[in-house]
C-alpha cells in the first residue's frame, strides 16, 4: 500500500527515469497491501519518476473494479497533477499492450484498452 517511504526514496535518489508503479487489483479495505490508482500517481510523483508504467493491471480482473479502471483512474491522476506544474516537470504514462517493447524516447501512449473493451 501507499505510504510516506515513497517520498523517502525520491528524496533519497533523486528521481527515476521510469517506475514500475503497482496499479491494479485494489480496494478501499485493501490499502495496507494494494494502493488506489490514484495513491500509485501519488507514489510515482513522490519518487521523482519522469515516466510511470502501470503494472498488475489489464491481464487478469482480481478485484470487483472493471478492467480498465485502474489505468483510467491512475491517467487522471497524473493529468490533474500535469495541469499543475510546468511541462518540463510533467511526469508522462507509458501504456504499452503486454509483451509489447519500447524504448525510453519512444514509449507507447495509445489508449489500446478503449478499443479493446468495445470489442
Amino acid at each position: 500500500g501507499y505510504s510516506p517511504e515513497f517520498k523517502k526514496i525520491g528524496q533519497k535518489f533523486g528521481g527515476f527515469d521510469m517506475a514500475f508503479i503497482e496499479d491494479g487489483a485494489y480496494n478501499k479495505r485493501w490499502q495496507e497491501v494494494h494502493m488506489l490508482p490514484e495513491q500509485s500517481a501519488q507514489a510515482g510523483i513522490d519518487v521523482g519518476a519522469k515516466l510511470i508504467l502501470p503494472i498488475h493491471w489489464g491481464k487478469f480482473d482480481l478485484s470487483t473494479h472493471q478492467w480498465t479502471e485502474p489505468v483510467r483512474r491512475i491517467k487522471k491522476a497524473l493529468k490533474q497533477h500535469n495541469d499543475t506544474i510546468v511541462k518540463e516537470q510533467q511526469i508522462q504514462l507509458a501504456t504499452p499492450r503486454i509483451g509489447e517493447v519500447f524504448s525510453l524516447d519512444n514509449f507507447p501512449k495509445l489508449e489500446w484498452w478503449e478499443e479493446k473493451n468495445n470489442e
